[in-house]
């Protein structure tokens, strides 16, 4: 429905009862995007892309909590990889990095991100862009 997933008040009045076809109309067709990086899973392991740095310095990736808690149960049993670097398991909060170390973790957006307690994390990639920086999940 195109207005269900935009429109707060379509969101409200679905959550009250309203039926989908009194706040919009239908979608007609599924658009097929190209060149977007997309997550994998090998059995127990997770590929992903860095898709965006925030003003923090984190690398966002494009691997939501959903896939990690389907391969890995809990997300506390994932271990991240980012390029050649080991980002350890992942955390639930910033502060349980070490400071100064890279960091793996679910942020509020739901995406795997690296991030580093006290520091940039892009800062150790070499000036790379997000889209070339590969994140990896294995068990932890």
């Amino acid at each position: 429905w195109n207005q269900v997933g935009t429109d707060i008040t379509g969101t409200a009045a679905i959550a009250n009862g309203a039926t989908p076809a009194s706040v919009g109309s239908p979608i007609t067709g599924i658009t097929m995007l190209r060149d977007v990086p997309s997550v994998s899973i090998d059995g127990g392991r997770v590929q992903g892309t860095g898709r965006y740095v925030d003003h923090f310095g984190n690398i966002l990736s494009d691997i939501p909590l959903g896939v990690v808690r389907h391969v890995f149960g809990d997300e506390t049993r994932a271990r991240l990889r980012v390029g050649s670097r080991d980002a350890g398991p992942l955390r639930t909060t910033y502060a349980e990095g070490t400071a100064g170390r890279l960091m793996g973790l679910v942020n509020s957006w739901g995406l795997v991100e690296v991030a580093m307690n006290g520091g940039r994390a892009i800062d150790y990639f070499d000036g790379a862009q997000p889209q070339s920086i590969r994140f990896e999940l294995t068990t932890g």
